[in-house]
């Protein structure tokens, strides 16, 4: 990685401007395979004069004086929404981290608090700002990696046989790897959180394509899988009510509701979805009270329910659903009635007569 150096402040010596630059990619793709690991001193002159009043979202690290000034005017600028500018001067903070380029003149606790201050703006960005500091933060990083892939091809054209630029091609490779593995599941965290299971379930699948073994997607793919299924069978229920006629399906709507509960991310919408079911439910679970009229000599059954035996009128409370009512006297063919009983409608009385004789 090349650093830039902090600008020089008008009248401090350039003696203070020797770098130390990690030469790695650009000894190799110079043809210089000494210079591997190895560290080479570089003269810097000093920078142009800066005012005070520069704006701080520029190229070079600001000074300690523009510095706090900056954080101040990117802290401003969050707080109004504006993201932009006021993030990529924060992560120019964060990435000093690694700049071993410190001006002898400054402060070191005081530039660690400023690093600090920076490290507390992103972590209390809104939604918002997270996505937008997400964003920024790939894009700079796939252009760096494409960038020094780049370079280590070119050295790799030179000199085929090098161990060296083979290694840092590996690991570099290994690290785009990593870069779009963790993207995708910051999508698919987000697809899912939103309820979007089936475009989740396509990003934990991509990043399982580029690392089979990754607990994470693994667990984010059967997680999505689980909420497709429920999101669909309440939107099922939710479409066909007259399902839960069936108490087949009622008996599943409520085994979906619990699992439902225990789900770790429900979206707004599959709440809402389940308060309806649960509503459909409890009215489809209301007793429906039917009247049954016979002769006094048929013996009735509720088929999978009840024998009624014989009588002239008598009440039953039967769930809503559909029954087969069956008729049977010696001497008289058999007769069989379906009837259907909707929750919250009255019922006409059921007649159950055998009347044909054999």
């Amino acid at each position: 990685m090349i650093f830039i150096p902090p600008r020089i402040r008008p009248g401090q010596s350039a003696r203070v401007g020797v770098i130390l630059l990690a030469v790695s990619i650009v000894g190799l793709a110079a043809g210089v395979g000494t210079a591997v690991g190895q560290q080479i001193q570089l003269p810097v002159q000093p920078g142009p004069t800066t005012s005070p009043d520069d704006d701080p979202y520029g190229v070079y690290v600001p000074t300690d004086r523009r510095l706090s000034r900056g954080v101040t005017r990117a802290r401003e600028r969050l707080q109004a929404g504006e993201y932009n500018e006021a993030l990529a001067f924060l992560q120019q903070l964060l990435d000093r981290d690694e700049d071993v380029f410190v001006d002898d003149a400054t402060d070191p606790k005081r530039l660690r608090g400023m690093k600090a201050s920076a490290r507390q703006l992103i972590a209390g960005l809104p939604a918002a700002g997270r996505e937008m500091y997400g964003l920024l933060h790939t894009a700079a990083a796939r252009r760096q990696l494409d960038a020094a892939l780049a370079s280590v091809d070119r050295a790799l054209s030179a000199r085929p046989d090098s161990a060296e630029a083979k290694g840092l091609r590996g690991r570099i490779q290994e690290s785009r790897k990593d870069k779009l593995v963790a993207q995708h599941q910051s999508r698919a965290l987000k697809l899912e959180r939103d309820g979007s299971f089936v475009l989740a379930a396509e990003e934990y699948r991509k990043a399982l394509a580029l690392d089979p073994d990754l607990t994470t997607a693994q667990q984010g793919l059967a997680r999505s899988e689980q909420g497709l299924r429920i999101s669909r069978a309440f939107a099922g229920w939710i479409a066909q009510p007259d399902r839960l006629l069936d108490p087949r399906a009622r008996s599943e709507a409520s085994a979906m509701l619990v699992e439902a509960g225990a789900f770790p991310s429900l979206s707004d919408e599959m709440k809402q979805q389940a308060a309806r079911v649960e509503e459909l439910l409890a009215h489809f679970s209301q007793p429906v009270r039917v009247v049954f009229e016979s002769d006094e000599q048929t013996e009735v059954t509720i088929q999978r329910i009840s024998k009624l035996g014989s009588f002239k009128r008598r009440e039953v409370e039967l769930d809503p659903g559909t029954y087969v009512v069956l008729g049977i006297r010696r001497g008289y063919r058999d007769v069989r009635q379906t009837i259907t009983v909707a929750p919250g409608q009255a019922v006409s009385p059921v007649v159950i007569r055998c009347t044909q004789p054999i």
